[in-house]
């Protein structure tokens, strides 16, 4: 056979084959039509069998598997048919594609078949909404257009079985499964804060610490620390404030830290604490001193002591006592506002009473509405409160319509306000409710702001400090002694304890014992004990006896009483009195020579018996007998003098009885601790205790001291000055005498004041016509002058501070450290030069002002 006819023969069987196929396809279409299922699949089967690049036979298939009415109908297996057509249309040749669109088939046909399969599909996701299928459609139908929406879809219902788990678990998994969704951000928001909130439940400090080391990135990380800090310093103590501090020493919380260090430091007048540096010496600096008022045009500002402005010239209304100067406290009200020395605003006011609680705090109380607010600015406390205080310098405590309820400084809620009253003795807060009181220690209460539940088991009628070691506690008729750990000392009991020096006496049924004295005298019991010093009284029935507690003996019993009086105990027994000294010594006298303590300028040291005329002097102390002497009345005057009255005269002994000064003198007054001022037939002279010295009483007034050696002296109706040997220093020729210096004095002459040097007779400055002191201390004074109807400045140590040259002169500052406030009235002009000098007299503000702006500034 020759070859062109085998290729004919070839065409010939493949046209048969083409025309057969067709042929087998358009059968199982009209099989499908007619519902023929099973024969349908066979002729599709058929015709893939004789022909593996098969477009049309699997489209067909397409069709059959995507019909609904086919009892094996099936999406996907639908779509794998219609993309295997694609692929098979795709890999055919133009011959092969040519008889495929007599069909008719084309690519146009199959992608429209691929895009209804994809949107059927997409359809049955829909109605299963999980995850799983979503995900599946996306997968297995890649190219569809319904794919963004799958992807969309499959996020959401993630999302929203992420958040039926509602754990930072859940989250984390779908932000990480799914980083592009738009739900990525909520569920990493979601995540941190439930990370957050399962790793700090507890509220505890290790966890915040913990979470806040563990977790750099968390937005959730200032808020730990925030924790941490409330916890830390919940004990108001400023220790726990330096340890976080050293532990977190940079951030908003390091700053506050600092400002509480300030104001508790203050408060407790404590130093600041040097190793924290320049931070808390600023903040100090900022508010040591005090403050001046400034006007420029119709605005006020403020500089401090040395002059310097330290808040600007911005503020229209200041207290009319702000003008006067010498501010001093570390907040201002301006403009209806409280501001801090840094100008930062504090709250905002209107007429309000301002309570300043201390440790940094204000009670700002309102018509409407009291607020507590800090002076550092920080806000704490948003709510209302009715009243507050702070208790045991260590918390704040806050009454609403509640109760009262206890705060620590830095704002973490203690206690619910639950309680009549929150107070504190010593170191132990008590809390008052329902006529009990229940007590913590300042451990407990801090402790509170880590979880720790508040004890409520130490529940009395009475809390009572005995001292700083004890405390009485009171229920009903049981008695007992706490220490300052709120430990039992003394257990409660039906008793009635009181505290001595030697420790307690305890009183049960009429009979009375001591605790802490001696294990022998513990054990025995009294009808009464009654504790003076280093004494005890004991009684019994038919016994009094006296103890001595520093040498732990009974010293005397069998008494018919017993009494103490200025550290002596006294007994009285058949027809003697016997006194007790603590020196050991003992003294026996006749009931008919009673005893008389001596009047002292302290403590009373010395007694007396009288016998006969004289009298006997002992020395309580020692009971040495110092002196026996005739007196009406005898006081001791110190130096171991003694004031001796006889027949309406007085004079002085010493402590041997001796005669110093005789009894000639119708007064003599202590007026120093050296001196005696004396009077005799009204003459004034003075008597020096320590040398013996006598000044004659020739003087018409009282002498008085000007400096070291030297007395002012009045004679012949004028004053002048002496020297300790009574001779003259001046001539007596002025009309009044002034301290100024050791050297100067102001004296008066001719209704002048003359500033005069007491060793050179010289006078230093002359023509005042009056002055008045701005401070009056020996080591400097310091006067504004009024000379030539001018005013000026002086000092006692150097000179002229400020020339008499000024219409006006006010001290804005203090004593210590003058600001001062001077002013020219320009008449003709209208105006006033003010100019402001620190306390050396140099330069530091000028201004000139109208009238009206002059009254602005100008101190009433």
């Amino acid at each position: 056979m020759s070859k062109k006819a085998s290729i004919f023969i070839l065409f010939l069987i493949a046209g048969y084959t083409s025309l057969a196929q067709t042929s087998l396809e358009k059968t199982a279409l009209g099989r499908i039509e007619k519902k023929k299922w099973q024969k349908a699949e066979q002729s599709l089967k058929k015709s893939i069998r004789k022909d593996s690049l098969n477009a049309t036979a699997r489209y067909v298939f397409a069709l059959w598997y995507y019909d609904t009415t086919n009892p094996r109908n099936n999406i996907d297996s639908s779509y794998a048919y219609v993309q295997k057509a694609l692929e098979d249309y795709q890999n055919s040749d133009d011959r092969l594609r040519e008889k495929t669109s007599r069909f008719p088939l084309d690519s146009a046909i199959l992608i429209q078949l691929r895009q209804r399969i994809e949107g059927s599909a997409f359809e049955r996701a829909k109605q299963v909404n999980t995850e799983e299928g979503y995900r599946d459609y996306i997968e297995r139908y890649n190219l569809a257009k319904e794919k963004e929406s799958a992807i969309e879809l499959r996020d959401e219902v993630a999302f929203l079985e992420a958040l039926k788990s509602n754990t930072y678990v859940s989250f984390k998994q779908y932000f990480t499964k799914y980083p592009n969704s738009h739900r990525a951000e909520e569920a990493r928001s979601r995540y941190e804060k439930l990370l957050y909130e399962d790793k700090t439940r507890d509220g505890k400090l290790k966890n915040y610490k913990e979470f806040y080391k563990a977790y750099p990135s968390s937005p959730f990380r200032p808020e730990a620390l925030e924790k941490v800090f409330e916890i830390e310093t919940a004990s108001g103590a400023l220790r726990d404030f330096h340890q976080f501090m050293r532990s977190y020493s940079s951030g908003a919380l390091a700053k506050r830290a600092l400002d509480f260090t300030y104001h508790i430091s203050l408060t407790l007048q404590e130093e600041l604490h040097q190793q924290l540096g320049d931070s808390l010496q600023t903040v100090a600096k900022l508010n040591e001193g005090y403050l001046v008022p400034i006007l420029t045009g119709d605005r006020y500002g403020f500089m401090n002591e040395n002059g310097f402005e330290v808040l600007p010239t911005v503020y229209k209304d200041i207290s009319e006592r702000y003008l006067c100067g010498n501010i001093e406290e570390d907040y201002l009200i301006v403009d209806k506002k409280v501001i801090n020395r840094e100008g930062k605003v504090i709250a905002g006011v209107s007429g309000e009473e301002i309570d300043d609680l201390g440790f940094g705090y204000l009670l700002i109380k309102g018509s409407d509405c009291n607020r507590l607010v800090h002076k550092s600015g920080f806000k704490a406390f948003e709510d209302c409160v009715t009243d507050a205080k702070v208790v045991a310098n260590s918390f704040l405590a806050t009454r609403d319509s509640k109760g009262w309820g206890l705060f620590a400084f830095n704002g973490r809620r203690l206690t619910p306000n639950q309680y009549e009253d929150v107070s504190a003795v010593d170191d132990i807060i008590v809390f008052a409710k329902g006529g009990k009181k229940t007590i913590n220690t300042l451990e407990e209460v801090a402790a509170a702001a880590d979880q720790v539940v508040l004890p409520e088991t130490r529940v009395f009628d009475e809390i009572k400090k005995l001292n700083s070691q004890f405390f009485l506690v009171r229920n009903g008729a049981l008695q007992g002694v706490f220490n300052s750990k709120l430990e039992f000392v003394i257990p409660l009991n039906r008793q009635v304890l009181s505290l001595a020096s030697f420790g307690f006496v305890r009183k049960v049924n009429e009979k009375v014992t001591t605790i802490g004295i001696s294990e022998t005298l513990d054990k025995d019991e009294f009808m009464d004990i009654v504790p003076y010093g280093d004494w005890l009284a004991l009684y019994k029935s038919a016994d009094t006896i006296l103890y001595h507690q520093p040498s732990n003996k009974i010293i005397a019993r069998d008494l018919d009483s017993l009494w103490f009086s200025n550290k002596l105990a006294m007994s009285k027994k058949k027809d003697s009195i016997t006194v007790y000294f603590n020196s050991g010594r003992k003294a026996s006298f006749l009931r008919s020579n009673p005893i008389h303590f001596i009047k002292s300028p302290d403590s009373v040291r010395h007694f007396y018996t009288a016998d006969r005329n004289k009298k006997d002097v002992f020395e309580v102390d020692s009971g040495n007998r110092l002196f026996k002497l005739e007196f009406e009345s005898i006081e001791y005057l110190g130096q171991d003098l003694f004031l001796v009255t006889n027949n309406g005269k007085k004079g002085i002994a010493n402590r041997l009885g001796e005669t110093v000064l005789k009894n000639e003198y119708d007064a003599i007054v202590r007026t120093g601790e050296n001196v005696l001022s004396l009077l005799k037939e009204k003459r004034f002279g003075l008597f020096y205790m320590r040398s013996r010295r006598l000044i004659e009483a020739k003087f018409e007034r009282n002498l008085t001291f000007y400096s070291d050696g030297v007395l002012v002296a009045f004679k012949d109706g004028n004053y002048g000055f002496i020297g300790e040997d009574a001779n003259p220093i001046s001539d007596f020729r002025f009309e009044e005498v002034r301290p100024w210096s050791d050297s100067l004095a102001m004296v008066k002459m001719n209704f002048n004041w003359l500033v005069y040097d007491i060793y050179s007779t010289q006078f230093i400055m002359s023509g005042l016509k009056d002055y008045r002191l701005i401070k009056n201390d020996p080591l400097e004074r310091l006067a504004i002058i009024y000379k030539d109807n001018k005013y000026g400045v002086l000092s006692s140590t150097r000179g002229t501070i400020i020339p008499p040259t000024f219409t006006e002169i006010i001290n804005l500052g203090t004593a210590e450290k003058p600001l001062y406030f001077t002013e020219k009235n320009v008449e003709e002009a209208e105006v006033f030069i003010v100019i402001y000098y620190d306390q050396n007299g140099v330069m530091r503000r000028r201004a000139i002002y109208e009238i009206e702006e002059y009254d602005n500034i100008y101190c009433q």
